[in-house]
């Protein structure tokens, strides 16, 4: 956006239509998307986080299992 004119035209498909629209709308959508696909990135990368440290967890519980299994032996 920062190359265009204000007066550029700008174009929004709409199924198989093109109709124009206002640089502010357009400039609206395109940062709503990007804070909605910023926000999805840090979701997921919480899902990961939590998942690795459960793992870390797990690891630790067979790994304290498996000592105890050895003493025992």
């Amino acid at each position: 956006f920062t190359n265009l004119t204000d007066d550029s035209p700008i174009y929004k498909l709409i199924g198989p239509v093109l109709l124009k629209q206002e640089k502010a709308e357009a400039e609206s959508a395109v940062q709503g998307r990007l804070d909605f696909i910023e926000n999805e990135i840090k979701r997921v990368e919480k899902l990961i986080s939590d998942m690795q440290e459960q793992s870390e967890g797990k690891k630790m519980e067979v790994y304290q299992l498996q000592m105890k299994m050895q003493e025992g032996a």
